[in-house]
């Protein structure tokens, strides 16, 4: 390191040196050691939190504002002495040529710009360790170095350039103290964005399972209608409805009940499979028209709902039911809520009666809505076999369990099926991926609802 020169008066032309330069240089020095020596020890640590990431981002923007400071001191000394070493030149020149290099001035220029050029070597070197600094810097602050340049936001650190001026040191100090200061609340705001997806993912699956249960099961209802009312007619033709044991599913007889303005045909079970169809009959309680207690149930929401609005009928409304025994007329009697622990009214008794049944609030199973109805007559003499004991499912107060584990297995098949796509639809045409994706991605949607559908009450 070349010692400076003293600072000489410029009577004789020769520019001075700034006083102070060394001492900047040193307290640059320090700074830039301070700064090097956190960010090793910064380096270490596994995570490091914004309160040390402000600290060393406005360290590191100081030091840049000393260096920058060095850099304009240094350059302006040189150009200066290049164009007073002409000028003294020449005037020595037209003193005394003999003289020029015996009076020492060349001497003093050539050792001043020596020294000059020994602190921009230094500055330079002060540059290069604050821009290998700094990059360590943008890499703990979350910011690495970018290949090429853009455009610079206030408070942030791009590419290892910083603002010059020093306001805009103070400025951008502030910003990024700011923006590293909320770091936790970034987190926090990870957080909230996915629990948001995943809100927006669990209500488009409910959204497509409230339109298969009130859109789609209503028309599977209808179809199988068309085809049970076109069986039950031939079957009231050839005398098969009279015939014991019925079968599953079948049709038994039609109801129709006018204030309602229901007419459906009646088929045989009240477990889940069967009541998709249409009412169903209790299995093990009388038929329609026959002596004792004949229990019908349907659902009350979904599958067109057709005992939807039951609880409108008022004593003395009649109902009207065909059967293979012939056409009955009931009168209705009661029109009751039946809770858990109360009397159940779907047992045999000892009159001619029809119950019919369906849950209780509209959309939940918890207690069952129940109307009486007295046969209007004589009942149809009829023998039939001793009543069976009715399964659990059957009573319509529960679901098939079976249903939630294939809505599982349909869900994940359809969760993959979704992942395989939005990795792998760059690789096909757009058109061969939809055709390829959406039919299957429907079927498993449509399996997956028909399980969660088997979970809910018959009733429902």
């Amino acid at each position: 390191m070349i010692s400076p020169p003293a600072a000489r008066d410029d009577a004789d032309g020769v520019a001075s040196i700034p006083s102070g330069v060394e001492d900047r240089i040193e307290q640059t020095n320090a700074s830039l050691t301070s700064l090097e020596r956190r960010v090793a020890d910064a380096s270490l640590e596994p995570t490091i939190g914004p309160q040390e990431r402000a600290v060393l981002t406005s360290l590191a923007l100081a030091v840049d504002h000393m260096v920058r400071e060095l850099e304009a001191i240094v350059a302006a000394p040189v150009s200066a002495a290049q164009a007073d070493g002409r000028r003294f030149g020449r005037r020595v020149g037209r003193r005394d040529p003999a003289s020029r290099g015996a009076n020492g001035a060349d001497a003093a220029m050539d050792l001043r710009d020596e020294y000059l050029e020994d602190a921009t070597a230094r500055v330079r070197a002060l540059r290069a360790r604050l821009e290998e600094a700094s990059g360590t810097v943008l890499v703990l602050a979350g910011q690495p170095p970018r290949q090429a340049p853009r455009r610079a936001r206030p408070g942030w650190l791009f590419a290892g350039r910083l603002p010059s001026s020093p306001a805009a040191v103070d400025a951008a100090a502030t910003a990024t103290v700011a923006a590293a200061r909320p770091a936790a609340r970034r987190s926090s705001m990870a957080r909230l964005a996915f629990a948001g997806k995943v809100c927006t993912i669990v209500g488009l699956c409910l959204a497509v399972f409230f339109a298969y249960e009130y859109l789609v099961t209503p028309l599977e209802m209808s179809r199988a209608q068309r085809f049970l009312l076109t069986e039950f007619k031939q079957a009231q033709a050839d005398g098969s409805l009279d015939r014991t044991p019925l079968a599953t599913g079948g049709p038994v007889a039609l109801l129709q009940i006018p204030r309602l303005g229901l007419d459906r045909v009646v088929v045989e079970g009240t477990g889940q499979q069967s009541m998709k169809s249409g009412p169903g009959h209790l299995p093990g309680s009388s038929l329609p028209g026959q002596f004792g207690n004949a229990v019908i149930g349907a659902h009350r929401t979904t599958y067109g709902g057709p005992f939807r609005n039951l609880n409108e009928l008022h004593a003395g409304d009649p109902v009207l039911v065909t059967s293979g025994l012939g056409a009955f007329t009931y009168r209705v009697e009661h029109v009751l809520v039946v809770k858990p622990g109360q009397p159940d009214p779907i047992g045999p008794t000892l009159d001619s009666r029809l119950t019919l049944f369906t849950s209780d609030p509209a959309f939940t199973a918890k207690d069952r809505l129940v109307v009486i109805a007295m046969l209007s007559g004589d009942p149809a003499q009829f023998n039939r076999e001793p009543s069976q004991p009715v399964p659990p499912n059957d009573l319509g107060t529960s679901g098939d369990p079976v249903g939630l584990l294939v809505a599982l297995l349909a869900g994940a098949a359809l969760a993959g099926l979704i992942w395989a796509w939005r990795r792998y639809r760059g690789l096909w045409p757009t058109v061969a991926t939809y055709l390829a994706f959406v039919p299957i991605a429907m079927a498993l949607a449509w399996v997956t609802c028909g399980g969660l559908d088997r979970v809910l009450p018959s009733t429902i």
